[in-house]
């Protein structure tokens, strides 16, 4: 729950950004809208890998 709570914060924060400073008419508008689902998926992918190799340092798997 906690991920699904980050990944949508993330989502959201890239969009926004991207949205309100994005210019040009509606070109600019596309533009912006690729350029946010790119960068989006980029740092999810990142965020994904760093968040589940913390929590597999911090919760070990069991054994037998």
């Amino acid at each position: 729950m906690l991920k699904a709570l980050i990944f949508g914060l993330i989502a959201a924060i890239v969009a926004a950004y991207k949205g309100m400073n994005a210019g040009g008419g509606p070109k600019g508008v596309g533009d912006a809208v690729n350029e946010s689902v790119v960068i989006t998926f980029l740092l999810l992918f990142v965020v994904n890998f760093t968040l589940s190799t913390i929590y597999l340092q911090v919760v070990p798997p069991k054994t037998g």
